[in-house]
């Protein structure tokens, strides 16, 4: 259960963030996919920082720190 609610509150899967604010957000954990659409200027952190969701085909984490190589969300 505790699982699930985790879950949910870090789901950004689908999500449109476009015009979110993210600034001091604490991105670290949310889970996302190729449907989830970021704020311009977000996009390729995202991208660099995240790492792919085991056992859930498509699906990304965003992990503490920015990495050298971009995750296709198509992965």
């Amino acid at each position: 259960m505790v699982a699930a609610v985790e879950r949910a509150s870090s789901g950004f899967v689908g999500e449109d963030l476009s015009r979110a604010n993210l600034d001091d957000i604490p991105l670290k954990g949310v889970r996302w996919d190729a449907g989830t659409i970021w704020p311009d200027e977000w996009e390729t952190w995202i991208r660099q920082a995240s790492r792919p969701a085991g056992g859930e085909e498509g699906v990304l984490i965003v992990a503490s720190e920015p990495h050298s190589s971009v995750v296709s969300a198509d992965a």
